[in-house]
């Protein structure tokens, strides 16, 4: 092997096992766009897997909630996890109302999540934002009693102050 390149020995061939690691520049344009649009894609399929397999979950949480909140407005304290047992206790009955004060429909018992029908499903804010005509929209009303007294919880929304 010779020792000096001014020898005039031709210079050492490359090592084909360095030849295939080194084929991307790691420091090029292309390499660095390639590189973020990968991770954006696989970042991005984990997020929506994540986001769909939490749906339910998410539903879930959102019933337990508006269900604390009728309980609180009637002055019943609860917790996540038992509030479901208590908000058939003192919910006697979920009414469904039209814009004249009619009666619709009517459920009692336990809520089903995915029973367009019932009361409690009814989404007071999106027919809000909706500005559908009133006569189209149906309105929940809640019937309690709580130590003998009939209580209604009128679920609301507005603009704020």
């Amino acid at each position: 092997m010779c020792a000096a390149v001014k020898s005039g020995c031709p210079p050492p061939l490359p090592d084909p096992e360095t030849e295939k690691t080194m084929a991307f520049n790691k420091n090029s344009n292309g390499y660095t766009f390639l590189f973020a649009i990968l991770m954006v894609v696989l970042v991005g399929a984990i997020l929506a897997f994540t986001s769909l397999s939490l749906k339910p979950m998410q539903k879930a949480n959102a019933a337990e909630k508006k269900m604390m909140n009728i309980l609180g407005a009637i002055g019943v304290p609860s917790e996540r996890g038992a509030v479901e047992a208590k908000f058939v206790d003192f919910v006697k009955e979920r009414v469904s109302i039209d814009s004249e004060g009619r009666k619709v429909g009517s459920r009692s018992g336990t809520v089903e999540a995915g029973d367009a029908e019932d009361p409690f499903n009814i989404n007071v804010q999106k027919d809000f934002r909706s500005k559908a005509d009133a006569s189209t929209l149906n309105f929940p009303l809640f019937a309690c009693n709580k130590e003998g007294q009939d209580l209604y919880v009128v679920p609301v929304v507005g603009k704020g102050l």
